[in-house]
């Protein structure tokens, strides 16, 4: 027996008396793949031989890859050989298309749903208004969603929502633009109260905190708005009033750090924002469930999708 296989039959004696019986499998499959090139290049007498030790140099760095991600989570570059570098990489790129495959699906049946659903002519204008302003299809908008949600540690369905609350997908609201002109012949500008822009509703005073944004032009762009809100939310969940906690973060989102405060100080009632926009993420979430335990296993190395 070589060494590598021998290597790999320790660790699976290891597994099963912790009781890792995922682990014990992936590298009793190691050893099979292993055996298999040995026979091949046994009875072909050809050049795999060559890359015999290769091939189970790549088997052992995969098993103790996935052994690392099990125990301690993603293991960082500067430990890993080249051959277990190589295989994370893979095995990361693998692991985060399986996990994109279980959830757009679903964000996409949930920004259907919040669509405008009223039949007939109405449905039909708001179709056309949406798809004239250049606003993405609802597959488009999951992806967006998706990215920017693990960009900034988000649920995408919870931005999905502030997006529900803020627009409710008005094509007019979210280009931040109105498909008619004003007496000087130019579009009209479409602002909340307040002076918020887009599909996230972001005040102007943004665009001197975040580098990105170079005029308040550019929060008139849905995908440029939503990367701001996904910022802007993130923020405030670090903040010092937000303290980790959804609905103080998403109170902050509505009312400003200042604003928050002086309702806090004076113990005013809130308007319901937070809860509304966790209510409907919620029902989204039922209505649409994924099947959380497949991502789960796989965000934790211990569901192997090579």
């Amino acid at each position: 027996m070589n060494n590598s296989n021998y290597r790999i039959l320790q660790n699976i004696a290891r597994y099963v008396d912790r009781g890792h019986l995922v682990l014990a499998a992936i590298a009793l499959g190691a050893i099979v793949y292993s055996n298999h090139i040995i026979d091949d290049a046994v009875e072909t007498k050809t050049a795999e031989t060559v890359n015999l030790e290769f091939d189970l140099n790549q088997a052992n760095a995969r098993v103790t890859v996935l052994e690392y991600e099990y125990f301690y989570g993603s293991p960082k570059a500067e430990y890993l050989s080249d051959d277990q570098l190589e295989v994370f990489v893979a095995y990361s790129e693998e692991k985060e298309s399986m996990v994109r495959g279980q959830i757009i699906p679903i964000l996409t049946a949930q920004i259907q749903t919040l669509m405008p659903s009223r039949k007939g002519e109405w449905q039909k204008r708001h179709k056309e208004k949406w798809e004239a302003a250049g606003l993405p299809q609802p597959g488009e908008l999951a992806n967006a969603f998706y990215d920017v949600a693990k960009q900034f540690d988000h649920d995408p369905t919870v931005l999905i929502s502030i997006m529900w609350k803020e627009s409710h997908f008005r094509p007019e609201i979210c280009t931040g633009r109105e498909q008619k002109l004003d007496h000087h012949q130019k579009i009209v500008k479409v602002r909340s109260s307040a002076g918020a822009i887009g599909c996230m509703q972001i005040m102007p005073s943004w665009v001197t905190e975040l580098d990105y944004l170079n005029s308040e032009e550019d929060l008139m762009n849905w995908e440029t708005n939503i990367i701001a809100g996904a910022d802007i939310f993130r923020r405030y969940l670090n903040h010092k009033y937000g303290r980790g906690q959804t609905v103080r973060a998403l109170y902050l989102y509505n009312y400003g750090p200042k604003r928050f405060a002086y309702k806090k100080r004076k113990n005013s009632a809130f308007n319901g924002y937070a809860e509304a926009v966790v209510a409907k993420a919620k029902r989204l979430m039922k209505k649409h469930p994924a099947d959380f335990e497949v991502v789960k296993r796989v965000r934790a190395g211990t569901l192997n999708p090579l």
